[in-house]
């Protein structure tokens, strides 16, 4: 588990994410880019009641990320 984007190599979010959902169905909306944007701009923040909550699985051995998935625990009721 990390707690934003800047925890994770971007490379890597992206060809774990290519890799699971083949180019063409690829959502740019689960890109590293897009998920960062949403943290460095605030819009995901403690104040916006939206906390990341990231979650890899990687390679016990190599280290290599096998799986990825953007989460987030909600914190109130609003938005």
């Amino acid at each position: 588990v990390v707690q934003g984007m800047d925890e994770v190599d971007a490379e890597e979010w992206d060809a774990c994410l290519l890799a699971a959902a083949g180019e063409e169905a690829y959502n740019p909306f689960l890109s590293h880019a897009f998920l960062s944007v949403l943290e460095d701009s605030g819009s995901v923040s403690h104040k916006t009641g939206w906390q990341s909550c990231h979650i890899l699985a990687r390679n016990a051995s190599t280290g290599k990320l096998l799986g990825c998935c953007p989460m987030y625990i909600k914190s109130h009721s609003y938005g």
